[in-house]
C-alpha cells in the first residue's frame, strides 16, 4: 500500500494534468472483479519459467483485458 501511495504522490507531483484521469481509471479497474484477480495472477507468475504455458495464458489474458478496456488503439 505504501508503494502505491508513493506512486500516486509521484504521479500527482509530476503529471498533475493526467493524474486524476489515471486515478479514476484505476478505481474503475479495481471495481471490475475480474481485473484484481488478473493482477494477482500476474504477481503469482513471477517465479514461473518463461516456457511455462501459464505464462502465455496469462499474457493472452492481459492482452484480452487491455483490449476490452481500452480498445485496439
Amino acid at each position: 500500500m505504501r508503494l502505491q501511495r508513493d506512486l500516486w504522490i509521484l504521479a500527482f507531483a509530476t503529471h498533475p494534468d493526467h493524474a486524476f484521469t489515471l486515478f479514476r481509471d484505476q478505481a474503475e479497474m479495481l471495481a471490475n472483479s475480474a481485473l484484481p484477480q488478473l493482477f494477482l495472477a500476474y504477481d503469482q507468475a513471477r517465479g514461473l519459467d518463461a516456457d511455462d504455458p501459464r505464462v502465455d495464458d496469462l499474457g493472452d489474458r492481459v492482452v484480452g483485458a487491455t483490449l476490452e478496456r481500452y480498445g485496439p488503439d
